[in-house]
């Protein structure tokens, strides 16, 4: 297991790359990660990418994760932290299930606080961080591939 330490906070992963398989011609699941902390934008994009195979774009805050929303695709998967400034998280969160595009879109809180629970946000997965890497793949490879089959089923 790997350790660093990357804006103060640890990150635990395992050595070993993951492989990924995807079909042939298949975009790659975008993943779109709001925290405040570019380093932790950094290494969460470095960990999807490179062990995950998705694309990934970032946003500082729930506004500007509600800007960048406005302009792409719906996105597979968000990561979300909750203590941002301008918008938190909870705001995020209430903005997103209260807009029909963005609504159904699976979320990740990612927290240093304990006292969340999934259920209690309205969210897929609460992590707690510091973020066990290989927990976190797990989870994030399990809810896009959900997401994958609900697109496919209203095809």
């Amino acid at each position: 297991m790997l350790v660093d330490t990357f804006g103060g906070r640890t990150v635990r992963r395992n050595a070993e790359t993951r492989s990924r398989s995807s079909a042939p011609n298949s975009r790659a699941k975008l993943v779109v990660v709001v925290d405040d902390e570019p380093s932790i934008q950094e290494v969460v994009s470095m960990i999807l990418e490179s062990e995950g195979g998705y694309e990934v774009r970032c946003a500082s805050n729930g506004e500007e994760a509600l800007a960048l929303l406005d302009q792409i695709a719906p996105p597979d998967l968000l990561v979300v932290d909750i203590m941002m400034p301008i918008m938190d998280g909870w705001g995020l969160i209430t903005a997103l299930r209260h807009n029909e595009k963005t609504a159904r879109i699976p979320v990740i809180v990612s927290s240093a606080s304990s006292k969340h629970d999934a259920a209690s946000l309205g969210v897929a997965r609460v992590l707690p961080k510091p973020i066990d890497y290989d927990a976190f793949l797990a989870a994030v490879d399990e809810l896009t591939r959900c997401r994958e089959h609900e697109r496919l089923d209203a095809e």
